[in-house]
Parts: C-alpha cells; structure tokens; sequence
C-alpha cells in the first residue's frame, strides 16, 4: 500500500510538475493570442500523451508483480509435489503413520495453493482497483490543467484586446 501511495504522488507530482512548467513557459512567451492557444492545446495533448504512457508503465507493473506471484505458487506447489514424491519413496515399516503424515502434506499442498490462488485473485483485483485510481486521478489532473490553461488563454486574449483598444485611442489624440 506505501508503494501505491509512493506511486500515486509520484505520477501525481509529475503532472502537476509539467503543468506548471507549460503555463509558466506559455505565459511568459511573447506570442499572439491564436499562437499560445495553439501551444496550451499542444501542451494539453503532451500531457494527455504522458498520462497514457504512465498509465501503460502502471499495467506494466501490475501484471509483473502478478506474473511474479503466480511464478512463486508455482515453485511452491512444485516444491510441495516434489517432496511428497520423495516422501513417498521413503516409505518404510510404519506405513500408517507415513500415509497419515502424506495425507496432511497434501492437504497443506492443496491449501497452500488455494491460498496463493485467492492472493493472486485478490491481488489481481487489487492492481485493478489501483489502476483504476491512476486513471482517475490522471484524467481529472489533466482535466484540471487544461480547464486551467483555457481561462488563462482566455484572459490573455481580452487582456490583448483592451491593450490595443488604448493604444487605438492614444494614436487618436494625435
């Protein structure tokens, strides 16, 4: 879960980040109102591309750690069957209390691998569930961002148009 808490800020803190860093270049560069609308647009779609990217890195990731779950199960279920064989082998006299003693290494064999395909289950709707947040969060960063840069492209284009209404009146003076 801290890993999960670690990666959210993470992702979280670098769309912000980029967010910032686009508004503050696009703010303090001298261009026409349609060329910095352009450039938020083409920052908004940056930044949609990085969530997608993120998002990709993220399934990534979770099916990884699954793959790697599943991969212990297996070694273990593996180990399980391998030492029952070998058990089984070293029978000796006392075939009642080997076959009693089998029969619960079985049965923890059995449960061992119904707990680890219930872990993997839950896990496995656990990355989901994760995955699902990043989305979300990721969708209403970018939503944000660029809800954000309009109203700022919006109060730079009636900010340009009042500065060309005074010099309009300042040149009639004269």
């Amino acid at each position: 879960m801290k890993n999960h808490d670690n990666l959210e800020s993470f992702v979280l803190g670098t769309f912000v980040g980029a967010a910032v860093a686009g508004i503050t270049a696009l703010l303090l560069a001298p261009k026409s109102g349609k060329d910095l609308r352009g450039e938020i647009a083409g920052q908004a779609d940056k930044t949609k591309d990085q969530a997608r990217d993120y998002l990709n890195v993220a399934k990534d990731k979770g099916r990884e750690l699954k793959d790697t779950v599943e991969k212990a199960g297996s070694d273990y279920l593996d180990n399980a069957s391998a030492t029952y064989e070998q058990l089984s082998n070293q029978v000796g006299s006392d075939m009642d209390e080997t076959k009693e003693n089998l029969d619960k290494i079985k049965q923890e064999a059995k449960n061992t691998a119904e707990d680890t395909k219930d872990i993997l289950k839950e896990r496995s709707e656990v990355d989901k569930e994760i995955t699902r947040e990043a989305v979300e969060d990721m969708k209403e960063t970018v939503d944000e961002g660029v809800k954000e840069e309009k109203e700022i492209a919006d109060s730079n284009k009636s900010d340009s148009g009042t500065a060309g209404q005074k010099v309009s009146s300042n040149v009639n003076k004269y």
